[in-house]
Parts: structure tokens; C-alpha cells; sequence
């Protein structure tokens, strides 16, 4: 264990980790972490984590060498990956739209009670995720540098971590550039691109979804396109754009379908559904809502029902029926608030606006001035503008705003 805490990424390392990085019972493992620590090699500087000076860690990463050798060393590193990886995957209820490799053998993934528990374990992992992704990067190991990548940008967008993300991406395209891997650079660009989409960088995000669009042709990854076309189109819808964003959508929903992706089908329908609304095609708009709701229960995603509700809820406005608006909006609130990441904390910002205004225009002026202030509460949670002139609705109301 004290030579393998040097070829550990670092900075601290847990129990469970240590042991999927030995391929060992946790039990054993916390038997070697103490004993280590007793013996003043390690240190728990904070519960259930320990640490080694640098001086020690570079001791053992030379015990590691002379007792391990490389292709030891390789496969405690690949344990130890995997064990991030596939907590991070494991304890999301919804499977990626990529495929993922079984963990290396001796790997013991954390199974985590919940999307809440998930990101305080992302939290407490902030800086060995950054590393360990690093790691991947630099020791080869593309596939999982990319799929690292992907899984914790999630938790670094909603947490605000802009620098963190450009940084390790960058990285992981370098090295996925480096070895011609057209599916990492295919999804490594798109995350980034979805990401700075999420941020208000529409234009950036756009330059970065093209690019990813032409690496998943190359190698022929369906989802990987499909994916692309729908965050190019949710681009152009949020700086109105909706002729393309229906053209882009277009693009998505076909691709899915040819892929089987009944999630991702459920995605493009709600998106159509609500670009056709602001378009006034409302026919077209409820049928893509109602078709949406149909498939929503199949991907076992709330966010697919969320968006949904919401398309039908927009429809409803613009033909001037604000109550019946309103109950959709509310279906649409509930649904959204059952997740937490960074995209359907954007999307509630959207819905809450939406539903705001419909109260407003059911002439229920309290009720639209709460909705707008919990959507700037998000909206200051996550560190985003105020793209949608929430606070100004609020200063023509005459009701108060939040500061900030």
C-alpha cells in the first residue's frame, strides 16, 4: 500500500479508493491506511482521508518502481481510474451515451444513495478527479480520459469550475489528438462545447459542437452526432434562433432514431416542441410536446417529462390561456427540480421564468414575482448572467428583486 500511495494521483485518497488502487477488501485496506499512518507515512488530515508528504510520496513512487515495475505500476493506475470513473457512472441512474468498458478486475466502484450524495462525493473529489483525468491523459489511457472528462464536467460546470474545465479538457485533447482517437476527440469537444453553451458562450460552445460533429462522422459514432445536432440546436434556441434550432433538432431526432436512443429521441421531441412554439407553428409544437410525453416514461429520465410539460406549457401561453399554462408549467417544476446537474438547473431557470410569466399574465403578480426570484437564486448558485432579463421583469412588476 505505501508504494502504491506514490503512483496514486493524488492529492489524498480515500478507503474505497485505496483499495480498488491495490485490488484489495476495503476492510484490508483500512487495516494498511492506519497502520501507515501509525507509523507516520500517512496522515488522515481529514476523516476517512489520508495524505503523504511529498517527500514520502516520492519515496514510494520509487519503492513502487523497484517492487511493482511498469507493468504494475500500470495496472494499480488503471485500477485506480476505473474506481473514479465508475463510481461517477454507477451511482447516476441513467447510463451515458457512450459505452463504458467494464472496471479492471480488483476495482470495488462506490455505489452512492442519489444524485445529492453523488455531487457531495464530486465535491470531495474535486482535485483527484482533476488529476486523475490528467493522469489518463498523460499515461495514455485515452478512452478513459475522455469518459473521465465527460462524467466530471457535469459536477465542475454546476459548481461553477470554468478554469478547472477548460484546463483538464484541454489537456485530454492533446493527448486524444496526439494518438488520432477520433471518438475522444469527437466527445471531448463536445462536452466542452455543451458546457460553454450552458454558459452563455453560444458562439464558442457552436465553434466546438462543429468541430465534435466532424470527428463522430469520421468515426461513424451515431449518438455522438446525434448529440452534437441537439446541443447545436438548444445553441440557436436560446439566442432565438429558431429556425435553425428546428433544423438542427431535426437533425438530432433522425440520428437517434437511427440509433435506437430513445433518451435522446425524447430530448429532441421536447426541444421541437418548444422551438415550433416560439416559431407559432403550435399544431406542429403540441404534437411534437404530446409525443415527448409518450416517450419520457420509456428513458426513465424526469428531465425528458420536465421539458415536455414545459413545450406544451409555452404552447398554452402563446395562444393565451395562462392557467392552463400554468398547470403545465407546475408539471414541468416538478419534474426539473428532481434533478440537480448543471443542465437541468439551467433549464429550471427557463421553466421558472415561464411559469412567472404565465402567473403574471393570469394577473397572479405574487406568484410570478416568487418564481422569478427563486430563478435568480439558481441563476446566482451557478454563477450564470441573468441572459433572460429575470430581474428586469421583476423591476417592471414594481415588486422587490433579490440583491446581487
Amino acid at each position: 500500500m505505501f508504494a502504491l500511495l506514490g503512483v496514486h494521483c493524488g492529492p489524498d485518497i480515500t478507503v474505497p479508493a485505496a483499495a480498488s488502487l491495490a485490488g484489495v477488501p476495503r476492510a484490508g485496506a483500512g487495516r494498511a491506511l492506519a497502520e501507515l499512518a501509525g507509523a507516520s507515512l500517512a496522515a488522515e488530515h481529514r476523516p476517512g482521508r489520508y495524505v503523504t508528504h511529498d517527500l514520502v510520496r516520492g519515496y514510494a513512487a520509487d519503492r513502487a518502481r523497484h517492487a511493482l515495475g511498469e507493468a504494475g505500476i500500470r495496472a494499480a493506475v488503471e485500477r485506480s481510474l476505473d474506481h473514479y470513473l465508475h463510481t461517477g457512472l454507477i451511482s447516476y441512474d441513467l447510463p451515458p451515451p457512450f459505452t463504458v468498458a467494464s472496471p479492471a478486475d480488483g476495482v470495488l466502484p462506490e455505489r452512492l444513495a442519489g444524485e445529492a450524495e453523488l455531487l457531495e462525493w464530486g465535491r470531495a473529489e474535486h482535485q483527484v478527479g482533476l488529476q486523475a483525468t490528467a493522469q489518463a491523459a498523460t499515461a495514455g489511457l485515452i478512452t478513459r480520459a475522455w469518459q473521465m472528462f465527460y462524467g466530471q464536467s457535469y459536477f465542475l460546470v454546476g459548481q461553477g469550475y470554468w478554469a478547472d474545465l477548460q484546463a483538464v479538457g484541454q489537456a485530454v485533447l492533446a493527448a486524444a489528438g496526439a494518438a488520432g482517437d477520433q471518438v475522444a476527440l469527437g466527445w471531448t469537444h463536445a462536452a466542452l462545447g455543451s458546457y460553454l453553451t450552458l454558459a452563455g458562450a453560444h458562439k464558442e460552445g457552436r465553434a466546438l459542437l462543429v468541430q465534435a460533429l466532424g470527428h463522430f462522422r469520421q468515426a461513424g459514432d451515431l449518438r455522438g452526432q446525434a448529440f452534437a445536432h441537439l446541443w447545436a440546436s438548444l445553441a440557436c434556441a436560446w439566442t432565438g434562433n429558431w429556425g435553425e434550432a428546428i433544423t438542427q433538432g431535426e437533425q438530432a431526432l433522425a440520428l437517434y432514431r437511427q440509433a435506437g436512443d430513445r433518451r435522446g429521441q425524447g430530448h429532441a421531441l421536447a426541444s421541437l416542441g418548444e422551438c415550433h412554439a416560439r416559431q407559432g407553428n403550435y399544431d406542429l409544437a403540441r404534437g411534437y410536446a404530446q409525443r415527448a410525453l409518450q416517450a419520457a416514461p420509456a428513458t426513465g429520465d424526469p428531465m425528458d417529462l420536465a421539458m415536455a410539460w414545459d413545450a406544451l406549457g409555452f404552447v398554452h401561453s402563446a395562444l393565451g390561456e395562462p392557467r392552463q399554462a400554468m398547470s403545465c408549467y407546475q408539471q414541468a417544476l416538478a419534474f426539473a427540480r428532481e434533478r440537480q446537474n448543471s443542465l437541468a438547473r439551467k433549464m429550471l431557470v427557463i421553466m421558472l421564468a415561464e411559469f412567472g410569466d404565465a402567473c403574471r399574465a393570469a394577473g397572479d403578480l405574487p406568484a410570478a414575482a416568487d418564481a422569478w426570484q427563486q430563478a435568480l437564486q439558481v441563476l446566482h448558485d451557478l454563477r450564470l448572467p441573468d441572459a433572460l432579463g429575470i430581474r428586469a421583469r421583476l423591476e417592471q412588476s414594481g415588486l422587490p428583486s433579490p440583491p446581487g
